[in-house]
């Protein structure tokens, strides 16, 4: 086949396909060229243009990098109130300066990284204050205590409202106070936690109205004799439990290990008695299992051990002995 002259080549029907795809190429390209960055709003001043940035684009990267340079408070505050972005509305409570604004967002708010984003940006220490007795909200809390600096706030707030504050004291007659009158019963119970003084703990762990109030006071005491009479009166097994691990009396424990209506009481005074003749009658009379198996653990009579071994009706309790034997 002879080639193509070159008229016949000239006149030859030209690919469309072809033109509009490079076309759309120099439109990509242009565009591309065209389109705004985090970069290039860093180079903006205009506070209309970033306005018009920060409203109009969709990129939340480019809006909320505009929002971090517009000044005007009530621009801001419309986009910290009403913008569907969150981290374009972060970005414009970082920049709010209104703190009675920033104090309604943290109390109000239904996003929880919005409220602690307003409470981390929030300086002034009387607002920080209130929120701390105020919110309802637990971390909320926890950010304005962190963030408070000024001691008078800390005193005129009031240390036994708020648990978090309360671990913030290390003035003994302060938590003394708190913890024998304060209304609230967790704060009572972060106060006792870091008493030392005996006498208040004393008083405490007899006569506080909730159980885990008296329970941190046993935890913290050191007289023999009140923990005994803690042990063997106190109408909670929990607090009974505190008492007996630590107590050292073997009478008063022997009488627990024997007569508590709780087994795990029970079972925590046989782990610590040390009269085999006590811990040989709860072996073979102990009306639960658990509680013989802790007693049959701790003898050396190996004539009971082998009786306990055939004689016990618990499958678990004779296994325990017949282990004790073979030792």
């Amino acid at each position: 086949m002879s080639p193509q002259s070159p008229d016949v080549m000239r006149n030859k029907p030209v690919n469309k396909t072809h033109i509009i795809a490079a076309f759309l190429c120099v439109v990509l390209l242009v565009l591309n060229g065209c389109a705004m960055t985090v970069g290039k709003v860093g180079t903006i001043t205009d506070q209309t243009e970033l306005t018009r940035i920060a409203v109009e684009e969709k990129d939340q990267e480019v809006r909320k990098a505009a929002v971090e340079k517009i000044s005007d408070q009530d621009l801001l505050a419309r986009f910290a109130l009403e913008d569907a972005n969150q981290l374009v509305r972060a970005a414009a409570v970082k920049m709010l300066t209104d703190q009675t604004l920033l104090k309604k967002i943290v109390m109000n708010d239904i996003d929880p990284d919005i409220r602690k984003t307003a409470v981390e940006t929030i300086t002034d220490q009387d607002i920080l204050g209130r929120i701390a007795l105020e919110s309802t909200n637990g971390d909320t809390r926890k950010t304005a205590v962190k963030n408070i600096t000024d001691p008078a706030v800390f005193e005129r707030i009031g240390m036994w409202v708020n648990p978090e504050l309360t671990k913030l004291l290390s003035d003994q007659t302060i938590l003394a106070k708190i913890a024998v009158d304060g209304a609230n019963q967790f704060v009572r119970e972060v106060a006792v936690e870091k008493l030392i003084d005996q006498t208040v703990l004393d008083k405490i762990a007899a006569q506080d109205k909730d159980w885990t109030v008296r329970q941190a006071a046993v935890e913290n005491l050191n007289s023999q004799t009140v923990l005994a009479q803690i042990a063997l009166r106190d109408t909670d097994g929990d607090v009974r439990k505190a008492a007996v691990e630590k107590l050292t009396d073997q009478t008063a424990m022997a009488k627990i290990a024997v007569e508590d209506a709780d087994l795990i009481v029970r079972q925590t005074a046989v782990k610590k008695l040390v009269d085999q003749d006590v811990l040989s009658r709860i072996a073979l009379q102990d009306k639960n299992y658990i509680v013989r198996i802790a007693a049959t653990k701790k003898l050396t009579n190996q004539a009971l051990l082998a009786k306990i071994a055939t004689e016990d009706e618990n499958f678990i309790v004779r296994k325990t002995a017949e282990n004790m034997l073979s030792r």
